[in-house]
């Protein structure tokens, strides 16, 4: 039987439409690709983890001479250190009671602010004046050792003044160190360490602190990585310490947890397990914490890295060698940065000290050496650090690597909402919510001419800025253009996404964002960049054959219907026959 002519038609669109539906797959397969250069990026969801990783310990406080004090900060912003944990002796702040000496520490803070550093504090250490906790041995008390003081109270105090003093300058501050060691907490190995007791500690530190300075951040003690238990010299493990902390109550009072993540002589992927000591265990304090309910918490490494100490001299931090220490410090921080979403800052151990032998195995952890020569720690971090944070499609927090404040001081850096909100800021809770920042934290600004810069790569860029009565002028361009755009903040009350620009064309871009001089105050919540479809290098074909093939759909669904219609059933059987061979 020869097949009427819409027979013969339809069996070439279906064919056609077959090898149409083909091209569309292998367009879309074959030509597809990232939107950036790390491909989309979803938000980070805990509070204080989108930030800039490398930051180092510092110990400027034990410098003589000022000129060493800034050589060191300059190396350190050569190396792409965007933390300093600095050193706050409480017996060097206040050498008697009511008695404070802020001068030095003034430098010290205005050095690495200008030199665009981040200070996490560490307050302990108190002065011999300071009425020590009975158990602590009457020898002991005052420098050179870390005692905890009769009362909480006391060490309030010296909190809540440091905190107004540096307020503005200083938002990150860690209580006390190392508290699960009886060396940290009283030297009386009768007397065990007990979590119960720093919690109180850490409730009166973080009290005062909050009270002096509402937007404060407050990290807990990082605990000594160990298995020891409290019935052999005191100490206990850090793992048990932590439940107890928990136990204790101790969570409404801190906001980041501080841990000590030395790798020993383990590489950075040397899994966790509670009987080894490594990098990774930090995953088994997170997992405490997780287990508590307080997953909403970043996690920083306060101490971290790998010991470099040569053969032949004994480290309890065990010694892998500079090779090794360089490669696997830089490592380590990929791996969390990959592996570790609550994962925030890690502070090498340490940058430099002044006056630390050769012959003490600690010596062999910094990165620049007392002749400001640089080790290959140092240019292992520096390559990394120095690897250009660019924005990808997706949503970025207000401190993301990518964001360039033009001075820190210019800008607060903001806990928004409740105090509940502040324990239960996992970014998921505030979806949705137009009058809470969406991590519970932003920055602020209401000084002229405060600006800041953010790379990115996309065709459209976005920012959740807050919007009210009291709000101020952006004033914002792209890419170095001469003009600057404007754009009025006043408005209804909450946080609302203020589109800057849409149809960019593909590529690397600078956003510049400046505060108004007509007053008010410019609140930023974060950035979202976005790749436009319209610059999707598929979308032509993709058009062309989508509409090709819905082309070909439509006539093969008229020319069936069509000869439905005037077939008979024995008819339509033939054709059916014909049509699949």
């Amino acid at each position: 039987m020869v097949p009427p002519p819409r027979l013969r038609r339809l069996r070439l669109t279906l064919l056609a439409l077959l090898v149409s539906l083909a091209a569309l797959a292998w367009v879309f397969v074959r030509l597809s690709g990232p939107a950036g250069p790390a491909g989309q990026r979803a938000a980070h969801s805990i509070p204080l983890t989108d930030v800039p990783p490398w930051g180092a310990n510092f110990f400027l406080h034990l410098e003589v001479d000022e000129w060493d004090q800034r050589k060191t900060v300059e190396e350190a912003q050569a190396a792409g250190i965007r933390w300093a944990k600095q050193h706050f002796p409480w017996y060097e702040i206040q050498p008697e009671p009511g008695e404070y000496n802020w001068s030095k520490f003034d430098r010290i803070v205005d050095l690495f602010v200008s030199h665009d550093i981040e200070v996490i504090a560490r307050l302990d250490f108190p002065a011999a004046w300071v009425p020590s906790a009975d158990w602590v041995p009457a020898e002991k008390v005052g420098p050179p050792n870390n005692t905890p003081p009769a009362s909480p109270e006391l060490y309030a105090e010296f909190v809540r003044a440091t905190v107004t003093h540096f307020k503005g300058r200083v938002r990150f501050y860690q209580i006390w160190n190392e508290p699960n060691l009886v060396s940290e907490w009283g030297l009386n190995p009768r007397h065990p360490v007990d979590p119960a007791e720093y919690a109180a500690l850490l409730e009166a530190a973080a009290d005062a602190a909050r009270d002096a300075d509402p937007d404060v951040v407050i990290l807990s003690a990082p605990l000594a990585i160990n298995n020891e238990t409290v019935d052999l010299v005191g100490n206990m493990s850090d793992l048990d310490y932590l439940r107890g902390l928990y136990q204790a109550g101790a969570a409404e009072h801190f906001d980041i947890l501080s841990v000590n993540a030395f790798g020993l002589d383990q590489a950075p992927d040397d899994p966790p397990a509670p009987e080894r000591l490594n990098f990774r265990r930090a995953e088994l304090q997170r997992a405490i914490m997780e287990d508590e309910g307080d997953g909403c918490k970043a996690v920083w490494a306060n101490e971290y890295g790998w010991n470099a100490a040569p053969p032949g001299l004994d480290s309890i931090w065990r010694s892998v060698g500079e090779l090794k220490q360089a490669a696997w410090t830089v490592e380590g921080v990929r791996f969390a940065q990959s592996q570790w979403p609550w994962a925030g800052v890690f502070s090498i151990w340490y940058f430099r000290h002044c006056c630390q032998s050769p012959d003490d195995a600690v010596y062999h952890f910094q990165m620049l050496d007392e002749g400001f020569n640089r080790r290959r720690l140092f240019e292992a971090v520096r390559e990394a650090a120095a690897d250009p944070a660019v924005a990808a499609a997706g949503d970025w927090a207000e401190r993301a690597p990518p964001v360039r404040l033009g001075r820190l001081t210019d800008w607060a850096w903001r806990w928004d909402g409740t105090a509940d909100a502040r324990r239960r800021g996992c970014r998921t809770a505030f979806l949705g919510e137009p009058r809470t920042a969406l991590d519970a934290r932003y920055i602020e600004s209401d000084v002229a001419g405060a600006s800041l810069s953010f790379a990115f790569r996309g065709t459209g860029i976005a920012l959740r800025v807050r919007r009210g009565i009291g709000a101020g002028t952006l004033r914002w361009r792209l890419d170095g253009s001469e003009d600057f755009e404007s754009s009025v903040l006043q408005g209804p009350d909450g946080w609302d996404w203020l589109v800057l620009e849409s149809a960019l064309a593909p590529g690397p871009h600078e956003l510049e964002l400046e505060v108004g001089a007509a007053g008010g105050s410019v609140a930023i919540d974060g950035f979202r960049v976005s790749t436009d479809p319209t610059a999707d290098p598929r979308r032509p074909w993709l058009l062309t054959l989508g509409g090709l093939s819905v082309g070909l759909l439509l006539l093969a669904f008229v020319d069936a219907r069509a000869i439905v219609r005037r077939l008979d059933p024995e008819d339509l059987d033939a054709g059916a026959a014909w049509i699949t061979g």
